[in-house]
């Protein structure tokens, strides 16, 4: 099923668009969903045509300005084909992924002036949709504007509907899920009207047919998210199994409803929202039973309340770590105060659908809900952070929780196989003590930031930034979505100290998004901080900053340290920013790297005549700008590799073709962000090795992928067959006892 699955998606993703890729066309077809946000109006497009060649495939349709367009529209409009960015640097946010995960290969850029509307004939799904969304949209218009978006929320899910910081207070809280169409909703609206019908008198197989109904036709207005499909294939056949008084397994419909849903779409299988709900739901089939095991003869509605928050939590620790990097304190009490209010909202706003006499008390609910999630979300110490586990880590976990349920079953085995697996645990202990003494190594990880710089230094537990990278232009935030998560996700959230070359906003930009979101120890500079609202920042977090000139030096330890060779304490400030820059040599282990900042050709020049002396890495000044990295500086540096942070595509034409070849005759190896992503530098006393990350795992080569993870295949390989070997021998010998 799921090659069918994954042949349906391969067929439906027509190579034709590849022509058009980065080339202004002329498109038609047809508006399949709306989503707005502030700064862009985003539109699932089912695209007929491109220059009158026939490609019938989903895209993106983006706007960055106003628009107006409705469901099942059908329009013409000029535009470019563009394929969506994949993540540059580990770990984080892969939006390329995510549009896949909703059958989505390519983004259309389209031009709002050019669009025309070809003809009023809109197929009934669209003409359904559009109603629905339209009578939720009119039915709630006189709840309060919070209120109305909370419900909408419930009702229509949280992408489009719910205001951005509300969403954010339900997700620090642990009950986003409320705002996510998901089993929750559908066991309520469907227990709600099974038990309207039996009221009503209802047979009991025409009551679960109507419900089915109900519940199938709902689905369908809202377009299917994975986590409804998901419900409605699992609700449905344990519908049918009760007409039919046959008894159904969980587990099996479990996964009869997972290869169903990747039959459709396999990249789902990425999809955030598509494991949070397996595994969640997983968790209530496999964790929930044995917690109500451990707490037996203690039975209320609460206690099976807090049971089924902590089996899911439990269930989804992992995922919370790997994507979300935190854990909500207070989800016990949020849900346990939340979900029985949210339950009763819920059923008034479907009840609100067919009339609005419910809308006052609907209303008071929906405000006593949003009381109780501000009062708690005033609450200290929401959350606390976590670094991305390891797939090791993750499949660990599992196993350690697995244990600890079933304890009660260990007990219960023979002595031969408690031996074997104390052998096997003394095993495991044994490779992560190897692995724990494993040489120590320092790691530089130039961040992929865009136009702009921003290296990690790390050695151990300390860490050093130098530069935070910023956008210049746009509103991106490079520091919000780029050098925090990656900090985060790594575990590197406690900063030594970060080193700031120069004032420009590519370089500290990013700086203020730090702050009180990480430890930061102290900032380093090289000159007077000028941005007075950073200036307060910093006051304001307790950060203390120090200046650094020449001669200044950072030790890590006795193998690694950092020391300045620009500015000295006589140099008067240049009008030139760029030529403020702090010139930091990192040595270790007898290698030396070079940071550079933007320096130009004069202080280059200045350099070359102090006598600096050659390096084995250079960060190569100004992203490669032809105004630095002059031939002098080049020759007597020498160094074997040449690292240039800049952005792709760049307005600024970085790096200099002239720049580029000056280090090729230099028989300097080039590593470029911009076409690398990250470049993780690693040194220790056995040398010195450097790799791009290139992009996201599955675009990896799988011999580089079984050459970079050799020790832990072959660690894994070997503790899985010793494990093997003594379950066998303490089994032998337990037959030989026996036999004697």
């Amino acid at each position: 099923m799921i090659v069918l699955g994954a042949l349906n998606v391969n067929s439906s993703y027509n190579k034709n668009l590849y022509d058009f890729v980065n080339k202004e066309a002329k498109f038609n077809g047809v508006i399949d969903s709306v989503e707005k946000n502030e700064n862009s109006y985003k539109y699932g497009f089912i695209l007929k045509s491109a220059n009158d060649t026939i490609i019938d495939e989903k895209v993106l349709l983006c706007f960055y300005e106003n628009t107006n367009l409705e469901l099942g529209r059908n329009i013409e409009l000029n535009g470019e084909i563009i394929i969506p960015s994949e993540n540059t640097n580990p770990l984080l946010f892969n939006y390329r992924r995510y549009l896949l995960g909703k059958n989505i290969e390519f983004q259309l850029i389209g031009k709002p002036k050019t669009i025309k509307t070809l003809d009023s004939n809109i197929s009934l799904k669209y003409k359904l949709q559009r109603t629905f969304y339209k009578r939720v949209q009119t039915q709630f218009s006189n709840l309060k504007a919070q209120n109305a978006n909370t419900i909408k929320g419930l009702i229509l899910g949280a992408s489009n509907n719910t205001d951005r910081v509300e969403y954010d207070k339900y997700k620090e809280l642990g009950i986003a899920h409320i705002l996510a169409i998901s089993g929750l909703h559908i066991g309520i609206i469907a227990g709600f009207f099974i038990y309207i019908l039996s009221i009503i008198g209802l047979k009991r197989k025409y009551n679960f047919f109507i419900t089915l109904f109900i519940l199938w036709v709902y689905g369908f207005l809202i377009a299917f998210p994975p986590s409804t499909l998901r419900a409605l294939i699992m609700f449905t056949i344990i519908m049918v199994s009760k007409l039919s008084n046959k008894p159904y397994d969980f587990f099996n419909i479990l996964s009869f409803s997972f290869i169903i849903s990747l039959s459709i779409n396999p990249f789902w299988i990425f999809s955030i929202g598509f494991q949070l709900s397996y595994i969640a739901t997983a968790s209530l089939g496999l964790i929930l039973p044995k917690l109500k095991e451990y707490i037996y003869p203690y039975k209320s509605n609460l206690v099976d309340l807090f049971l089924t928050v902590l089996a899911v939590n439990v269930g989804i620790f992992p995922l919370q770590s790997l994507y979300f990097n935190e854990f909500p304190i207070y989800t016990f009490v949020s849900n346990i105060l939340v979900l029985p209010i949210a339950t009763i909202n819920l059923i008034l706003g479907f009840l609100n659908l067919a009339s609005d006499i419910f809308v006052p008390i609907l209303d008071l609910f929906l405000t006593i809900q949003s009381m109780i999630v501000d009062y708690i979300y005033k609450l200290p110490m929401r959350t606390f952070y976590l670094s991305s586990l390891k797939i090791g880590e993750i499949i660990a976990y599992y196993i350690l929780v697995m244990v600890v349920l079933n304890i009660k079953s260990l007990q219960a085995l023979g002595k031969s196989i408690k031996k074997a697996l104390f052998v096997s645990l003394v095993f495991l202990l044994l490779m992560v003590s190897i692995n724990s003494l494993k040489r120590s190594n320092l790691e530089i990880d130039f961040i992929d930031i865009g136009q702009g710089d921003s290296m990690l230094i790390k050695k151990d537990s300390t860490q050093y930034l130098i530069d935070t990278g910023g956008d210049v232009f746009g509103t991106f935030d490079v520091g919000e979505k780029i050098l925090l998560p990656y900090l985060v996700k790594t575990g590197n959230r406690d900063i030594e100290g970060i080193i700031i070359t120069h004032f420009d906003k590519d370089h500290y930009g990013a700086l203020q998004s730090l702050i009180n979101k990480i430890s930061i120890d102290k900032v380093l500079v090289g000159s007077e901080i000028a941005d007075l609202e950073l200036k307060q920042k910093l006051k304001d977090a307790n950060i203390p900053v120090a200046k650094l000139v020449k001669g200044s030096r950072i030790t890590i330890d006795k193998d690694v340290s950092l020391h300045v060779v620009y500015p000295d304490k006589e140099t008067r400030r240049s009008k030139i920013e760029n030529n403020n820059s702090l010139v930091i040599i990192l040595e270790a282990y007898n290698k030396k790297i070079l940071f550079t900042g933007d320096i130009e050709s004069s202080i280059e020049k200045e350099l070359v005549s102090q006598g600096i002396e050659p390096v084995d890495i250079l960060k190569v000044a100004h992203h490669g700008s032809q105004s630095s990295s002059t031939e002098e500086f080049i020759a007597m540096l020498s160094p074997q590799i040449s690292v240039i942070s800049v952005g792709r595509n760049n307005s600024y034409n970085h790096p200099s073709e002239e720049v580029i070849q000056r280090l090729h005759n230099y028989n300097t190896e080039i590593y470029r962000t911009d076409t690398m992503g990250l470049i993780k530098v690693k040194i220790d006393k056995k040398g010195m090795d450097i790799s791009p990350y290139y992009g996201p795992l599955y675009r990896e080569d799988i011999i580089k992928i079984a050459d970079k993870y050799f020790e832990t295949i072959v660690a894994s390989i070997l503790y899985i067959l010793a494990a093997f070997l003594s379950v066998n021998e303490y089994n032998r010998l337990e037959d030989v006892q026996i036999e004697l």
